[in-house]
Order: C-alpha cells, then structure tokens, then sequence
C-alpha cells in the first residue's frame, strides 16, 4: 500500500479592506438612489388603490340603486355598520330603503371600504354637511335641494414622493365620476366643489 505523500497547502486568499469598502460604497449609492423611488411607488400605490376604492364604491351604489330601484347611501363609517363623519376612517354602501340617511333594521350593508393607512379622504362642501351621498332609483347622485350632485373627494397623503400627492375623485351631473392627478406640494386640504 503506498502511501500519498501531501504537499503544501495552496494559500487561502479572502477580501481585503479595501474590496469591502468599495462594495460597501456601491451598495449604499444603489440604495440611496432606490428609496426615494420605492417610497413613491409604494405611496403612489396606496393613493391610486384608495382612490380606486372609492370610486368603486361610488359606482357599485349607483349600479345597486337602479337594480334594486331603491335608494342606495355611501356614507363615512368607524365600524362597518353605522354611518359617522370622518370619511379617512372608511366608508360603507347600504339601501335606505327608509329614507332615514342610517342603517336601520332590515336594511342590507352592501359593502364596506378602508383606505390605506396614512391615506386621507376628504369631501368638499357639497358633501361634508351631509355626510351622505344618496343615489336614487333612477341612478342619479342628487344634493339636498334635489339638484344633481357636484362634489370632489380628496384621497391625499401628506408626503412629497410623489410629487402628485392627491387625487382628485369629481362626480358631476349626478352620476359621471373622474379621478385626476394633483400636486399639493405634500399638503392635504379640503377640496371645493367643482
């Protein structure tokens, strides 16, 4: 049997300083580069998701009044089965088959909607006395005095990244429904009527 003779180790040769640093370097550019993006894309993500959400909400109601020809609210809601005032905390869709502006017994919640954290929706004046958009039978979204309802939400983050911090939800004529891009500079603020 022979016997195998070892030679000489070959040398381990690992990072130096300096590899490390340039690495370090580079990563951190690449990141200090990357957040400002991501942190727009996710917040950009969170305005376009709650004010889709909204509109959604919109349309569904409009779409339930004139399938089940009874009068249908969307109104801001803390908890999911009563009407409130602060439309950030969520909103809910119910028929009012009553005409009483509230979930009363017997009266279908039909959906119920929460924006995303940090997201703020506010309603011009239009809508901010009432808390209440009410969609009648014939499809219409219709103000106090039985006129068509103009109003505009305000889905808003109070940051900078993106610079288009708010979106702009108009319903006009009672029923047509838009959602625009605006730059508030990183404010939030009530929004008027259109």
């Amino acid at each position: 049997m022979s016997v195998r003779q070892r030679g000489p180790r070959p040398a381990v040769h690992g990072f130096t300083l300096i590899e490390i640093v340039v690495v370090v370097l580079i990563l951190g550019v690449v990141l200090a580069l990357a957040v400002p993006s991501y942190t727009g894309a996710v917040n950009g993500s969170r305005l376009a998701g709650t004010s889709n959400e909204l509109l959604a909400s919109l349309k569904q109601a409009r779409a339930e009044a004139i399938r089940r020809n009874q009068r249908v609210v969307v109104c801001p809601t803390l908890n999911g089965t009563t009407c409130a005032t602060s439309w950030s905390e969520g909103w809910l869709v119910f028929e009012d088959a009553n005409r009483d502006d509230g979930v009363s017994t017997g009266e279908e919640v039909i959906s119920v909607a929460t924006p995303s954290a940090g997201t703020q929706v506010l309603p011009s004046p239009a809508i901010s006395g009432t808390h209440r958009i009410r969609y009648s039978p014939d499809g219409f979204a219709r103000a106090a005095n039985r006129a068509l309802l103009s109003a505009t939400f305000a889905v808003c983050r109070p940051v900078t990244q993106p610079a288009d911090n708010v979106r702009d939800l108009t319903l006009t004529g009672g029923s047509r429904t838009s959602i625009q891009r605006r730059n508030a500079s990183g404010a939030c603020a009530d929004p008027s009527d259109p």
